[in-house]
């Protein structure tokens, strides 16, 4: 099930974001637009992706992927209400 919005309707902003925990909380998958790839956006998202079986200890530069990791985590998306619930 796809959910999209008006945003330049306050009424239905608010009333679908009182939704959002909700429909982020039962979905099986979820995509989203994080903005442009900046900051070594791509490699974060790579990084996190092979995170969990990854067991070799060079992935590029260490200090650059968290570097980026950390940069894509500070973008707005992720300080919404319901992306943190």
């Amino acid at each position: 099930m796809l959910f999209a919005f008006n945003q330049a309707d306050d009424t239905e902003k608010v009333y679908q974001i009182q939704s959002m925990a909700k429909i982020y909380g039962q979905a099986n998958r979820v995509v989203v637009w994080l903005g442009e790839a900046n900051d070594d956006s791509d490699q974060a998202l790579e990084a996190i992706r092979i995170a969990p079986g990854n067991k070799s200890t060079n992935i590029l530069d260490k200090g650059t992927v968290l570097q980026a990791i950390i940069a894509l985590l500070q973008r707005p998306w992720f300080r919404r209400i319901w992306v943190r619930h």
